[in-house]
C-alpha cells in the first residue's frame, strides 16, 4: 500500500472518530475541559459539522406540520426563577407570590376569580419544582413527563389524520432514539475532476489533427479520481466508557488500471471519562495499517486545559505527538498553542508550532465567529485566517485563507439548513499549488457526503468567476425566490397559526388582563413606596414583536403617578395588537427597588404577560426611573433582565 493511501485512510478513520464531537459524556458532565474544547472549535472545523442548528426556519418543512399549539406553561416563569434555582430559592418566590396573589385578600368577585387561577398555577408549579423526581422529568420531557402518556397536541380533523400524526411522530421519536444510542456516523467522498469541462481546445488535439471539443465531449472526460467510504458507531460500555468502532475503505482511480489503488482499515477506540477534568481514549487498528494511538485531555482550572496525543505507526519508530494548550481568555474568546513533533523519517510530516485565537460571538449563532493563527516549523511559515457569519435568516456564509512560504489558499462557502434534519454547503477552494475546486455537501443526523470537483490546476481567469458565481448564485436564489416564498409561507403560517389558535389566544388575553386588574391596587402602592424611596419605578414596558420595536420609538412618558400607571400606545386588549403593554406586571414583581427575569424560553409566562403575536420573535422594552434619572432597555424573549443597570441610563430627551 503506498504511503497517500495510508495516511488518507488514517486520517478519515481518526476523523470520524473525533472525541470533541462526540463525548461520553454531556459536555456538562465532561467538565469544563469539554466546553473549553468545544467552544473553541475553529471556523475550519465548524464547516465539517453536520450537527449545527441555524436560528431559522429550515427551506423546506413538513408539509402536514400541525399549527395548533400545546398550551403548556414554563413553570419557571410562572415563579421567575432560573433553571438552577435552589429549592429555597423556588420556595422565597412562591411565598412571596402567594402573599401577593392570595385569593383571601381580594374583595372584588372578578379579582378573586382571576387570583384563584393565577394561585392554582403558582401552586401546581411549586409542587412540581420542589419534587427532585418530577423537576427531573419536567426538565427532560416537559409536560409530557409529568402526564405519563403521549397525548395530542394539535388539531386534527379525522381520525385517519390523527393516526398518521401519530405513527410520522412515532417514527421519527424511534429513529431519533436510535441515533442517540448508537450515533453512527458516515461519510462518503467521491472527487471528480472536471479539466475537461474549461481545458483549451489544444487540449482535444491528436495524431490526426484537432478532435472535437464540444460539451458531449468534454462531458465523457469527466472522471472519478477517487472514493472515500468511512462509517462509524458507538456502544456504551458504562456510565463513562464508550467503544467507537470505525471503518474505512479508500480507493484511487488512476487513468490505467494499473494505478488503481484500494486501501481500508478498521479502527477501534475505547473512551473513557475518568473524573470531570480527565477523559481519555485509546484506538488501535485491528487490520493494516497499523495504528496504535491515545489521547489525553485534562482540565487544568476552569479556563485552561491540556490535549496530549500520540499516535504510533510502526515500533520501531517513535510515536507522533501532538499537545495542545487552550485558555479561555474571555466567555467567546479562547486562546491555544499547539506543539507537533512530525513523523521521523524523510516521507513524514514536519514538526510543527502553531499559536492561534478563535472566537465565537454569542450562544445562539454558534457560527458567528473567527479564527487567527500563525503556524511555523522547519519546511514553512505561514498564517490561517476564517471568518464565518449567520446572514439572510439561516445563510451561513464562511470565508477564509491562508498565506504561507509554500503557497497560498483562498477559500468561500455557503451553508444553509435544507429540511429539519438535512444541511447543505456549497464552497469555492483556490490553491496555488492544487488549482480551483468546487465543494458540495449534504449533511444529515450524522452521515455526510462531500463532491470535490477539480475544475482546473492552473491559475486562470476561472478563478475570479469561480469565486464570484456562488456569491451571485446564492444571492439572485435569496431574493429572486427564496427569500419571497419563505415570507409568503411565514405569512400564511402565521395567519393559519392566529387562526387555529383564537381561543387560546383569547383565554391567555383574559387570564392576563384579569391578573393586571387584580394587580392594580398593589401597584399602585408600590409605586408610591419606590417614589418615597427615590427607586425603580416603571414608566412604560411593552412586549411584542421585534419589528414593532425597531420600526417605532417608545414615547416620552412622565412618571407614574401613584394612581395612574402609563397606559401602552396601543391598546392592549385588541387580539390584533403586535405588542402589549405590561408596565403593571413588572412593577409587580420589582423587590427592594430591583427586578430580575431569569432566561427561560419566553416571558410570555410571566404573570400578567401573554403572547399578542403567536409565532412571531418578540421582545421587551422597557423605560424606567431609577434615581430620578431616565432609563431604557429592549432585550430579546429569552435573554434576561435586570433592573437598574447604569448602562441603561439615557439623556432626559
Amino acid at each position: 500500500m503506498s504511503s497517500g493511501i495510508f495516511i488518507t485512510v488514517i486520517q478519515v478513520t481518526l476523523s470520524i472518530a473525533n472525541p470533541f464531537e462526540r463525548l461520553p459524556m454531556d459536555t456538562e458532565e465532561a467538565g469544563p475541559s469539554a466546553r473549553i474544547f468545544a467552544a473553541g472549535r475553529s471556523a475550519r472545523q465548524v464547516d465539517d459539522d453536520d450537527d449545527l442548528e441555524y436560528p431559522s426556519e429550515p427551506l423546506f418543512g413538513q408539509p402536514n406540520e400541525s399549527q395548533e399549539v400545546k398550551q403548556d406553561e414554563d413553570l419557571y416563569s410562572i415563579l421567575n426563577v432560573s433553571k438552577d434555582a435552589s429549592v429555597d430559592v423556588i420556595s422565597q418566590r412562591y411565598r412571596s407570590l402567594v402573599v401577593l396573589l392570595h385569593p383571601d385578600k381580594q374583595r372584588n368577585p372578578s379579582a378573586k376569580f382571576a387570583a384563584e387561577t393565577q394561585f392554582r398555577r403558582i401552586q401546581r408549579a411549586y409542587e412540581i419544582l420542589v419534587d427532585e423526581q418530577k423537576r427531573a422529568l419536567y426538565d427532560t420531557l416537559g409536560e409530557e413527563g409529568l402526564k405519563g402518556s403521549w397525548e395530542v397536541g394539535f388539531k386534527l380533523k379525522t381520525p385517519e389524520e390523527m393516526r398518521a400524526e401519530f405513527t410520522r411522530q412515532a417514527n421519527e421519536k424511534k429513529f431519533l432514539t436510535q441515533q442517540r444510542l448508537v450515533s453512527p456516523k458516515g461519510d462518503f467522498n467521491v472527487q471528480i475532476n472536471a479539466e475537461s469541462l474549461l481545458a483549451p481546445k489544444s487540449a482535444f488535439y491528436g495524431p490526426r489533427g484537432p478532435k472535437n471539443d464540444g460539451l458531449l465531449t468534454r462531458l465523457r472526460f469527466v472522471h472519478a479520481r477517487g472514493l472515500t467510504l468511512a462509517h462509524s458507531f458507538q456502544v456504551g460500555l458504562g456510565q463513562s466508557t464508550m467503544l467507537d468502532i470505525a471503518g474505512t475503505m479508500t480507493q484511487r482511480i488512476g487513468q490505467k488500471r494499473a494505478a488503481n489503488r484500494l486501501g481500508g482499515t478498521m479502527v477501534g477506540t475505547i473512551k473513557h471519562q475518568f473524573s470531570p477534568r480527565l477523559y481519555t481514549e485509546v484506538s488501535a487498528s485491528v487490520l493494516n495499517p497499523k495504528l496504535l494511538a491515545v489521547r489525553t485531555i485534562y482540565e487544568i482550572d476552569d479556563e485552561t486545559a491540556l490535549d496530549i496525543s500520540a499516535r504510533a505507526f510502526s515500533p520501531l519508530t517513535p510515536p507522533n505527538i501532538d499537545l495542545t494548550l487552550t485558555r479561555l481568555i474571555y466567555p467567546t474568546l479562547k486562546s491555544y498553542l499547539t506543539l507537533r513533533s512530525g513523523s521521523f523519517g524523510y516521507r513524514g510530516d514536519e514538526s510543527s508550532l502553531t499559536i492561534g485565537l478563535t472566537s465565537h460571538l454569542g450562544d445562539t449563532l454558534p457560527t458567528n465567529g473567527w479564527t487567527a493563527e500563525i503556524e511555523c516549523g522547519p519546511g514553512d511559515v505561514g498564517t490561517n485566517l476564517d471568518w464565518s457569519k449567520v446572514v439572510w435568516a439561516g445563510w451561513e456564509f464562511k470565508v477564509g485563507g491562508s498565506a504561507a512560504l509554500s503557497g497560498g489558499k483562498v477559500h468561500l462557502s455557503w451553508a444553509r439548513k435544507i429540511t429539519k434534519f438535512i444541511k447543505a454547503t456549497l464552497s469555492v477552494e483556490a490553491e496555488t499549488t492544487a488549482g480551483l475546486t468546487l465543494k458540495l455537501r449534504l449533511f444529515r443526523l450524522g452521515q455526510r457526503v462531500t463532491i470535490p470537483i477539480l475544475i482546473t490546476r492552473t491559475q486562470s481567469q476561472w478563478l475570479v468567476g469561480a469565486f464570484l458565481a456562488p456569491c451571485v448564485a446564492v444571492g439572485v436564489a435569496h431574493y429572486a425566490w427564496l427569500g419571497p416564498r419563505k415570507r409568503r409561507l411565514a405569512a400564511s403560517r402565521w395567519k393559519q397559526l392566529q387562526e387555529d389558535n383564537q381561543e387560546l389566544i383569547e383565554q391567555m388575553k383574559q387570564e392576563a388582563e384579569q391578573t393586571v386588574e387584580m394587580l392594580q391596587p398593589v401597584v399602585e402602592r408600590r409605586i408610591a413606596e419606590e417614589e418615597k424611596a427615590d427607586g425603580l419605578i416603571i414608566l412604560e414596558a411593552q412586549y411584542g414583536a421585534l419589528q414593532t420595536f425597531s420600526a417605532r420609538s417608545m414615547p416620552s412618558s412622565s412618571p407614574l403617578s401613584s394612581t395612574s400607571p402609563a397606559p401602552s400606545s396601543k391598546d392592549s386588549t385588541s387580539t390584533s395588537a403586535d405588542y402589549i403593554d405590561v408596565s403593571i406586571p413588572l412593577q409587580a414583581l420589582i423587590t427592594d427597588s430591583q427586578l430580575v427575569i431569569p432566561r427561560s424560553k419566553t416571558k410570555a409566562g410571566l404573570l400578567g404577560f401573554w403572547d399578542p403575536c403567536l409565532g412571531a420573535k418578540k421582545s421587551l422594552r422597557v423605560r424606567y426611573l431609577f434615581k430620578g434619572r431616565l432609563h431604557e432597555v429592549v432585550i430579546k424573549d429569552r435573554e434576561p433582565l435586570v433592573l437598574p443597570l447604569r448602562e441603561h441610563a439615557i439623556e432626559e430627551r
